[in-house]
């Protein structure tokens, strides 16, 4: 009986060629789109779940509760030296404590030099992550300080195929050449993990570790912690209070004096813990590149409403083909065959069609993946296909999606009388309330995702095209290899490139602005307190002339100059913010104190608020010392040159670069590549909204053109009777249009405060945001009608324009 039906199924699908292309391009596409979505959320969802501890181990935070002089409390990832080893020591429940500092360090070996990412770790990290030991010393690589564990990757492109266990390299540590002996390779960390290492060494090895090894209040670094079996995550908060109080006695006490109040809890100043399982999703403390759940829901749901529209549309495709099959139907129930054999043979194609459609659109899928990696900067592989749960919920969706597309025109189509049937009783001449349902539905689906793809398309333009407060234009930053040297190698740079037409001038930063071709984001804040009010401020360490590079205006005072031999020791150009902040009206020569253990600072210019870091954030006060001969690190040269052949720029700015760090690696870039890739994350999300608009309004066109189809078949004799009495082809058309304009004006009608609703609340989490516009939704409803439109005229003009005597012969 089952092999009868695949075989009627199959003649079927055979006969009615148009209906079954149109379905399976429809699903096809649908599938390609929803299951890629879908996979990409998945990726995201598994980072860090491949960890055996997962479920014990949590990242250390700072909270700070409420401040009557900020916006709110306050959260901070970044803990002193002394942290991990107080909270094993002290805090029952803990069982292992490990901190974990990113950097980047030069190896050397047999007159091969590398840069690579260099990580301060404790030996405790091995223990609370599960990364692999391939080779060497599996129970504790850094048991010795003076060890160094790789991982596979670094070990191949130093040693190629050389055995490394044992072998010493000169390890550059912060500046500070150091041999240290291979102990252990790791199996190179997954692309979904938020810990990343290429070298790991041990965080005794800083060169700042002595001085900073008691200080609370030096914070560079994350703490990840593990909990013994059984304790609980409020009973470890609990016990670290008095941690807190104990080493943080002084700063709790300070923040009680300024009025800070205590949170529900009873914390001014507390430390909490994050579980891993969130780190890649916290974006104030998470590590790594870390993905707001927002995201993800939005990609599932428009993965979703893509699905949805398909289905939509099948069903409508579905109706129509089973309703100009009612006497075949009738016939079949007339020779014997019951409700459950119609319904049966209905839902059989339904689901060949369906199972058909999956198997394309994955073929599809793996045709395109690369490219939409690329285009989407993700790392979907089809393998994760064949995982158990992958593989299950996609069985799950052919079953349930041809049961929906299926099921109601086979159960309509099993219900009707045999004899209604043959004496050609039934007809379909208006849309139900279920199919007009289904028209609305898709079409506020393809309004909604057409305006919101607009309105991140113009957020994410607006945040790259912002001004910014400095020069993004004809400026290169060049990542240097070696920061202990930085001011040297800039002042090599100087040297080289004055004399060069295309260039007009060069500085040097501690940090990079926007995200380089290294991936390296830093950020450096102090805390001080002046006449009772608490000072906050970003830091960075420059080298003379770094306003000129960077386009970046004097509002009083002056800029660093060599003519200043007390530019060095602690003179400081401060933004607006930052003037105010300290209360008096002319803070030029002002001076303050930042630490107990550095000389005073003093103001000697002031300039405009910038956007240090991306429109993410609010514009935060910033503070601008001038690197010393020795003591600071530069970790980016930057150089403005002329626009007018950046290439041949570029490559005279790599060719100095090679004679004042002879081997490093150049990676340079133009700033304003750099600031691009902060949001990344918009442009892709725009992107993927613009192919989900595309591909909901082909699905949309095609459920209205099956719709269409339908009714203008049932109504062929009604419009040849309005022909013979005079009707003109216009008003033919506009009356078989009007019934489904209407439809499409109400779902857009729908569509636009929804959509306005929820894009208000998309856009609440920038800062810096644009204003939504009545023309978008004035455009989309625009280019609904149209689509509408041009879709059903396909079917009317053709039934309009048709010599009516072919329609009434039979009469």
């Amino acid at each position: 009986m089952f092999r009868n039906y695949i075989k009627t199924a199959w003649r079927n699908i055979r006969k009615y060629k148009l209906h079954t292309i149109i379905n399976v391009l429809g699903m096809s596409v649908a599938f390609l789109c929803s299951i890629f979505l879908f996979l990409v959320a998945w990726y995201e969802f598994s980072f860090d779940s491949f960890h055996q501890n997962k479920s014990s181990v949590f990242k250390v935070y700072n909270f700070y509760s409420d401040d009557q002089n900020e916006s709110g409390s306050r959260r901070s990832s970044t803990m002193g030296l002394p942290v991990a080893s107080a909270l094993k020591k002290e805090v029952q429940g803990v069982e292992l404590a490990t901190r974990y500092k990113n950097g980047n360090g030069a190896v050397e070996y047999n007159g091969k030099e590398i840069n690579l990412q260099l990580n301060y770790v404790d030996n405790d990290f091995f223990r609370v992550f599960s990364f692999p030991v391939v080779s060497g010393n599996a129970r504790a690589p850094l048991a010795d300080p003076g060890n160094i564990v790789m991982s596979a990757y670094a070990a191949k492109a130093i040693f190629g195929k050389e055995d490394p266990i044992g072998k010493i390299l000169k390890v550059n540590v912060d500046g500070s050449w150091q041999n240290l002996s291979v102990s252990a390779i790791l199996k190179d960390f997954p692309d979904n993990s938020s810990i990343t290492y290429d070298l790991l060494v041990r965080t005794e090895l800083r060169p700042d570790y002595t001085v900073n090894k008691d200080r609370w209040n030096t914070q560079d670094h994350d703490v990840y912690i593990k909990l013994a079996p059984g304790v609980s995550v409020q009973s470890v908060e609990n016990s670290m209070r008095p941690v807190v109080e104990k080493y943080r006695a002084g700063d709790i006490r300070e923040m009680t004096q300024r009025g800070v109040r205590p949170d529900a809890n009873g914390d001014i100043l507390a430390l909490r813990l994050l579980p891993l399982s969130q780190i890649h999703f916290d974006i104030e403390k998470g590590t790594g590149p870390v993905t707001a759940k927002s995201y993800l829901y939005t990609l599932l749901t428009v993965g979703l409403l893509i699905l949805i529209i398909a289905v939509f549309n099948f069903v409508n495709l579905n109706i129509a083909q089973a309703f100009t099959r009612i006497k075949e139907v009738g016939v079949r129930r007339s020779l014997g065959a019951g409700k459950r054999q119609i319904f049966l043979q209905v839902w059989g194609e339904s689901f060949l069609i369906c199972l058909a459609s999956v198997i394309i659109g994955v073929a599809a899928l793996g045709i395109c993946i690369k490219p939409l990696n690329q285009l989407l900067s993700q790392h979907i592989s089809l393998d994760y296909l064949l995982q158990p749960l992958p593989v299950l919920f996609t069985l799950l969706l052919i079953v349930v999606v041809s049961l929906l597309a299926g099921g109601y025109p086979a159960v309509s189509v099993s219900r009707l009388s045999t004899i209604n049937v043959l004496k050609g009783n039934i007809t379909v001449k208006r849309p139900g309330v279920f199919r007009k349902t289904l028209i609305v539905v898709q079409f506020i689906m393809a309004c909604l995702l057409m305006v919101s793809g607009l309105i991140v398309f113009r957020q994410f333009e607006f945040m790259r095209t912002q001004p910014l407060g400095f020069s993004q234009e004809s400026v290169i930053s060049v990542p240097i290899a070696h920061p202990e040297k930085g001011k040297m190698i800039v002042s090599s740079l100087r040297s080289q490139l004055s004399a060069q037409p295309a260039v007009q001038s060069v500085t040097g930063s501690d940090i990079n602005f926007g995200v380089g071709k290294d991936g390296g984001t830093s950020r450096i804040s102090s805390g001080f307190d002046y006449n009772g009010r608490l000072i906050r401020s970003n830091v960075i360490t420059v080298d003379y002339d770094f306003l000129k590079t960077m386009g970046i205006p004097l509002l009083s005072g002056r800029d660093f100059s060599k003519s200043f031999g007390t530019d060095t020791s602690r003179n400081v150009i401060v933004t607006e913010s930052m003037a105010k902040s300290f209360g008096v009206v002319n803070p030029l020569g002002l001076s303050f104190i930042t630490d107990s253990s550095e000389p005073r600072s003093t103001i000697i210019g002031i300039i405009p608020d910038i956007h240090l870091y991306s429109l993410h954030e609010e514009k935060k006060p910033l503070s601008i010392y001038l690197a010393g001969d020795n003591a600071d690190y530069i970790d980016y040269a930057l150089v403005k040159i002329k626009n007018l052949h950046p290439v041949e720029a570029m490559n005279l700015i790599k060719e100095a670069y090679k004679k004042a760090d002879p081997g490093a690696e150049f990676n340079g870039s133009f700033i304003e590549e750099n600031v691009g890739r902060w949001y990344n994350k918009e442009k892709n999300f725009s992107k993927i909204l613009g192919i989900a608009t595309g591909v909901a309004t082909l699905l949309s066109c095609l459920g209205l053109f099956a719709m269409s189809a339908l009714m203008i078949g049932q109504r062929i004799k009604e419009i040849g009777v309005r022909k013979v009495l005079g009707a003109s082809v216009q008003s033919i058309a506009a009356l078989l249009s009007k019934d489904f304009l209407v439809l499409v004006l109400l779902a857009v009608a729908i569509a636009t405060p929804l959509t306005w609703w929820l894009m208000n609340k998309w856009l609440s989490d920038f800062p810096y945001r644009v204003e939504i516009s009545w023309w978008l939704f004035f455009v989309s409803g625009i280019v609904a009608l149209s689509v509408a439109i041009i879709t059903i005229s396909l079917h009317t003009i053709k039934a309009a324009v048709a010599n009516p005597v072919k329609s009434l012969r039979t009469e």
